[in-house]
C-alpha cells in the first residue's frame, strides 16, 4: 500500500511539473505588438516569456522524441539516479526529461509513465474546457 501511495505522489508530481511547460500559451511578441503599452512591468514581460519559449521547447522535443520512436519521460518519475541515460537528458527550465525507448524501461517506470501519460492528458483537457468555459478568454489562447 505504501509502496502505491508512493508512486501516486511520484506521478503527481511529475504532471505538475510538465503541466506548466505543455499548457498553451500566447506568444507575447504578437500581444506586446498591438498592445505595446500594455506591459506594466519588464520582469512581468520577461516571465510571460519565458514560459512561452519553454512550452515552445516543450513542444519541440515531444516532436523530435516521436520522430525518433523514443518516449519523452520526466526525470522525476525515476526512483534512482539517470546517470546511465545522461547523454539523453535534456533539461528546460530546470526541469529534466530523457529520451528512452519503451523496451529500455523497467515494468515499474512503464507502469508510473503510462499514468503519468493519462494523468497529463486530463489535466490538459480540463485545462482546455476551463478555456472554452470561460467567456473572457480571447480567441487566440485556445488550442
Amino acid at each position: 500500500m505504501q509502496d502505491r501511495y508512493a508512486e501516486e505522489k511520484v506521478v503527481e508530481r511529475a504532471v505538475e511539473i510538465t503541466l506548466e511547460l505543455a499548457r498553451p500559451q500566447v506568444n507575447p511578441y504578437k500581444w506586446l505588438y498591438h498592445n505595446p503599452s500594455g506591459v506594466q512591468t519588464m520582469q512581468w514581460f520577461a516571465h510571460w516569456t519565458q514560459r512561452y519559449t519553454g512550452h515552445r521547447l516543450y513542444k519541440a522535443i515531444m516532436r523530435i522524441a516521436k520522430i525518433t520512436g523514443y518516449e519523452l519521460v520526466p526525470a522525476s518519475l525515476f526512483y534512482r539516479h539517470t546517470a546511465p541515460w545522461a547523454a539523453r537528458r535534456v533539461k528546460i527550465y530546470g526541469r529534466s526529461f530523457i529520451f528512452l525507448r519503451r523496451d529500455e524501461m523497467t515494468p515499474g517506470l512503464a507502469r508510473r509513465y503510462d499514468a503519468f501519460c493519462r494523468d497529463l492528458q486530463a489535466a490538459l483537457r480540463e485545462y482546455r474546457d476551463e478555456l472554452e468555459d470561460d467567456e473572457d478568454v480571447s480567441p487566440n489562447v485556445c488550442v
